[in-house]
């Protein structure tokens, strides 16, 4: 059982973390986390509410709501992000402070107080004293030495390590039905059997690509080039990610194609073919060929992007059938990359189509969906698509310019530079339809207010 948190060296090192670049750098943040901790080695976990955290750091009214304003649940998943790319930068093991998902009470791990054992009572020139103070330690270390050495042969003869391109498998195995935390989990656990498998970093760049951590999949890239070049190896994987990375989609595609050539019957790769090219019309004749292996019956991922596809050619009414198909597959997969998207999906198309009223229930589904997955991207993208349902239905400028505000910040955060420029296009909007008689002078400024507003 660990012991209370020493709440000074919990302080210490709140103090580090605050005065490190990423946090000198969000004060906002910043605030928030020195909130939460102090309440809670305070002895006032009680207090560390959604509200609260709205009123005393984010400065909002009393007549807060949050099923209206997402401010908290969007900071936080910054907050998540910023201390893991603290950790992460830090040299070596340590304490550590975790708002886990769900909530926002820290946890604190590392910190709990030294409990010295008291020195052993021997008594000069007694030596029984010396015998009752070692026998318990001795019969125990006896005891542990033959329970040693009688699991030792159990323990060798069954317990198989797990290799890490079993768990690359599995976790490929998630990534096919848009399962893509499930995969992360496993290629985790893949990467501290084998730091130095290229496999497993081209695998996790892949992950954090489609989960719109653009920072993240550079750096896994770069390790795995480094990798295989110096294991003399060439990967077609490696050169699709780099592709894909460097926004050469022509490059990967082609990429695609050449790997098809020698497995023209795998799933996988054709489901990757879709995801790079959805937007082309030969995406269909590729989605035909899927639907004809018999593992793409049960497959949401590729529900979706057939949806996906068919939205591009104006087939909303089809696409939002096959994306309702999807859902209760992905659902039933645990499948939670894939359902958030498919949420959103459906409300976007639902809002193409007028059905405004219809459009806000998937997406209220898809903003709890992506909060509660902790997935960052998923929730920027449901700011952008809240704010245009807001902005193009109800013309209410000012709510829509707060939904692009949550969501360009954490897109900036993950330096996915495509959906900060779709949450930059509706801000400017936004920003127009304010006051549509701004000079140029005065737009620039009033952007630069916003853009403050939402990094500080």
């Amino acid at each position: 059982m660990s012991g209370q948190p020493n709440g000074n060296a919990v302080h210490r090192h709140l103090n580090d973390i605050l005065a490190s670049p990423g946090f000198a750098r969000s004060k906002k943040l910043g605030a928030f986390l020195s909130f939460v901790v102090t309440r809670v080695i305070e002895g006032d976990a009680g207090s560390v509410t959604e509200r609260n955290i709205a009123l005393q750091v984010y400065g909002r009214p009393g007549d807060f709501d949050p099923k209206v304003d997402g401010i908290v649940r969007a900071e936080a998943i910054r907050l998540r992000h910023k201390l893991r790319e603290f950790y992460e930068s830090a040299a070596e093991s340590g304490p550590r402070i975790e708002i886990p998902k769900g909530g926002y009470v820290p946890v604190f791990a590392g910190f709990e107080d030294t409990i010295e054992a008291a020195p052993l009572e021997v008594t000069k020139g007694n030596p029984r004293g010396w015998v009752r103070a070692v026998a318990p330690y001795a019969v125990l270390g006896f005891a542990v030495v033959l329970l040693a050495a009688a699991g030792w042969r159990y323990v060798v003869g069954s317990a198989r390590p797990v290799k890490a391109s079993t768990l690359v498998a599995q976790a490929n195995a998630r990534r096919l039905i848009g399962d893509e935390f499930g995969a992360l989990a496993l290629l985790d656990q893949a990467l501290a059997i084998d730091p130095n498998s290229a496999d497993v970093h081209v695998a996790r760049a892949r992950v954090f690509e489609y989960l719109g951590r653009i920072k993240n999949a550079r750096l896994e890239i770069d390790r795995a080039q480094e990798l295989s070049a110096l294991q003399g190896i060439y990967s077609p994987e490696v050169a699709l990610e780099v592709h894909a990375l460097d926004g050469d989609r022509p490059g990967a595609v082609q990429r695609l194609q050449e790997m098809l050539k020698s497995r023209p019957r795998d799933l996988a790769l054709l489901i990757e073919l879709v995801r790079r090219n959805v937007g082309d019309t030969s995406a269909g004749d590729v989605i035909r060929l899927a639907r004809q292996l018999p593992e793409a019956a049960g497959n949401p991922e590729l529900d979706r992007l057939e949806a996906l596809w068919l939205g591009y050619q104006g087939k909303n009414k089809e696409a939002i059938e096959v994306i309702l198909r999807g859902e209760r597959k992905a659902a039933a997969l645990n499948a939670t990359y894939s359902l958030g998207r498919m949420l959103l999906l459906e409300g976007g198309l639902r809002m193409q189509d007028l059905e405004n009223d219809a459009a806000a229930i998937p997406l209220m589904r898809a903003r709890d969906w992506c909060l509660s997955s902790g997935d960052e991207m998923c929730v920027a993208v449901s700011y952008r698509v809240d704010g245009n349902h807001v902005l193009l239905d109800h013309h209410q400028y000012a709510k829509a310019l707060r939904e692009y505000q949550q969501g360009i910040a954490i897109a900036h955060q993950a330096e996915n530079w495509t959906e900060a420029k779709y949450l930059q296009d509706g801000i400017d909007e936004a920003v127009k339809g304010l006051d549509p008689q701004l000079t140029a002078t005065d737009f620039f400024r009033k952007q630069f207010e916003v853009f403050s507003e939402a990094f500080r």
